[in-house]
C-alpha cells in the first residue's frame, strides 16, 4: 500500500488560512485573556503584601496598624529579628533587632527602625510591645482558623462519602 502526500500551493494555503482569521483572533484574544488573568493574580498577591494591615489595640482604645500578610522574605526577616531581639549579643544589638522587627510589622511607613531608635523619649515601651504582642496574636489566630478550615474540609469530605447514593 502506497502513501499519497498531498501538497497545497502557497497561494492555497494563503487562502485556506486566511478563512480562518477569525479563529485566530478569538485565539489570540482568549490568550490575552488568560495572561491578564495571570498578571492580576500575581498583582493581587503583590498588593496584599504591600496594604494589607489590621489595627491593634495598645491601650485605652488607642490602635495601631500592623502588617498582616508579610512576604516569604519579611517572614524570614521577622524569625531572625525576633531571634535576635531576644538573644542578642548585647543590648544595643538586641534594641537594633527591635527597631527593625518594629518597622517591619507596622504598617505606617514613617515608623521605622531609625524613628524607633531616635526617639525613644517619645513612644512607652509597653505601647510598642503591645503592637507586636497584637503581630503575633494576629498570627496566631491566622493559623487557627486556617487549621480549623482543613479540619472542616476533611469533615466534609467523610460526611459526603458516608452519604454517597446507592
Amino acid at each position: 500500500m502506497t502513501e499519497s502526500k498531498r501538497t497545497i500551493s502557497p497561494e492555497q494555503a494563503h487562502e485556506m488560512l486566511k478563512g480562518h482569521e477569525a479563529n485566530f483572533e478569538r485565539i489570540r484574544q482568549a490568550g490575552a485573556h488568560d495572561e491578564r488573568r495571570w498578571d492580576n493574580e500575581i498583582a493581587l498577591l503583590q498588593r496584599r503584601v504591600a496594604e494589607r494591615f489590621e489595627e491593634v489595640d495598645i491601650g485605652g482604645g488607642d490602635r495601631l496598624a500592623i502588617r498582616t500578610c508579610l512576604s516569604d522574605e519579611e517572614s524570614e526577616e521577622f524569625v531572625r529579628l525576633l531571634a535576635e531581639s531576644e538573644k542578642g549579643k548585647n543590648l544595643q544589638a538586641r534594641a537594633t533587632a527591635t527597631y527593625q522587627l518594629l518597622a517591619l510589622i507596622t504598617a505606617n511607613p514613617k515608623l521605622t527602625a531609625d524613628f524607633f531608635k531616635t526617639n525613644r523619649s517619645q513612644y512607652a515601651t509597653t505601647d510598642v510591645m503591645a503592637v507586636l504582642v497584637g503581630f503575633l496574636e494576629n498570627r496566631a489566630i491566622q493559623q487557627r482558623d486556617r487549621v480549623q478550615r482543613v479540619k472542616d474540609i476533611s469533615s466534609f469530605r467523610q460526611e459526603r462519602e458516608g452519604t454517597e447514593l446507592r
